[in-house]
């Protein structure tokens, strides 16, 4: 089924596309360990600067990685080392003149595209080199996605709800989760969170269907063609981030979410990834702070081996004679550059988180030991009162 909508030609640059068998080469790409997530931030952005090519009519000359950079939002220098990435496994090529990306899949790619498109696998279609007319303002945001399985799950329901028909965008298709799971080996809990996450930007609505519909082909989406991302001044406007907490973050206990709400209200705020400072990284405590944010962000997996890392990259950070430590902190941090830790601050790093932990249990243990104290104190003074009144009574 397809929407039909007012006539929007690629030229005029309201599209970006890629086929089926190259999103399903880049899932397969990454899902082998082939490619990082900065690498594929990089891929989605390279569609984007080859769009921009087609329209402006761009002579050739040479390729400025800051331009990857300012799309995908990410430091120059993990762009190129994107770039070389997506090169080194040939699903895109650069030179002078163009951008190439990869059209030539293999088995198991277009037994993918098949399967995402309906088709036996035994069948001689070409659901591979179909099209996925993406809107550019989708793109960009997908680009600038720091949760790669989220931008997995969003392509995957792409895939189902945009097609090319009669030179014109359509963007309504049913989309089942098993499907999207079963192809980019995803789990359930991934494609919920997606679609909650397109939901909320406002990039797709969900239409209403029977009950039986819905068991045989799924939800039914509407993709919203004419999106474009919120502006910075509204997303300030929005709910508080003590909220929204509360609703999107698995990571977020209700303490923490209680101290925030103390810190609006008595005006001082806590550590955060865009504003620190290096007497927070001197804090066990702001520091774990720092971690959890990290981990809600995608930096990160939640572990216990990242939760150290993280303590050992403020001692780096600190002990490295920078003089921005709070840029090396975020640096080693959000591309994982765990080597640059040597043994010894990894020492003192486990050293002071173990003391830190230990207070932790101490302080939860006292208020226990004096509350016990207390009540055996009173039931023996109540036991004491009434071995006396029974004394006096006889």
């Amino acid at each position: 089924m397809g929407l039909f909508v007012p006539k929007m030609h690629m030229k005029q640059g309201n599209f970006s596309s890629l086929t089926v068998g190259q999103i399903c080469q880049l899932q397969l790409a990454y899902g082998a360990g082939q490619l990082k997530p900065n690498a594929l931030r990089a891929y989605l952005a390279a569609h984007e600067v080859a769009t921009r090519r087609k329209i402006t009519e761009w002579k050739a000359g040479h390729q400025k990685a800051e331009e990857y950079a300012q799309i995908a939002d990410l430091p120059v220098i993990s762009t190129k080392q994107a770039l070389k990435q997506l090169q080194k496994t040939g699903l895109l090529s650069i030179n002078k003149e163009r951008i190439h990306f990869l059209e030539e899949y293999s088995t198991k790619v277009r037994a993918a595209a098949n399967a995402l498109s309906n088709k036996q696998e035994n069948a001689d279609s070409k659901a591979a080199e179909r099209p996925v007319p993406i809107p550019r303002p989708i793109l960009i945001a997908l680009a600038r996605e720091n949760s790669p399985k989220r931008v997995l799950a969003v392509l995957g329901h792409l895939i189902r709800a945009l097609f090319k028909k009669c030179r014109r965008e359509a963007g309504r298709g049913f989309v089942k989760s098993d499907l999207i799971c079963q192809i980019f080996n995803i789990s359930q809990a991934t494609v919920s969170q997606a679609r909650r996450w397109m939901i909320e930007k406002g990039m797709i609505q969900v239409l209403e269907q029977s009950q039986q519909m819905k068991n045989r082909f799924g939800l039914l989406f509407q993709v919203n063609l004419n999106w474009k991302a919120a502006k910075k001044g509204a997303e300030k406007t929005g709910p508080t981030p003590s909220k929204t907490g509360q609703k999107n973050s698995p990571y977020i206990n209700n303490q923490l979410l209680r101290s925030n709400n103390n810190q609006q209200k008595t005006g001082v705020q806590g550590p955060n990834l865009k504003r620190f400072t290096s007497e927070d990284l001197k804090r066990v405590r702001s520091v774990l702070e720092l971690y959890k944010q990290a981990v809600f962000a995608g930096w990160l997996h939640e572990s216990r081996a990242n939760q150290q890392n993280c303590v050992a990259a403020a001692v780096r950070a600190l002990s490295c004679g920078a003089k921005n430590p709070m840029g090396v902190f975020i640096s080693i941090l959000k591309n994982q550059l765990w080597s640059h830790i040597t043994q010894a601050q990894e020492d003192r790093a486990n050293a002071a988180l173990k003391r830190f932990e230990q207070k932790q249990k101490a302080s939860r243990n006292l208020p226990e030991e004096a509350t016990q104290g207390a009540i055996s104190g009173k039931v023996e003074k109540l036991l004491q009162d009434v071995s006396g009144s029974l004394s006096a009574a006889c």
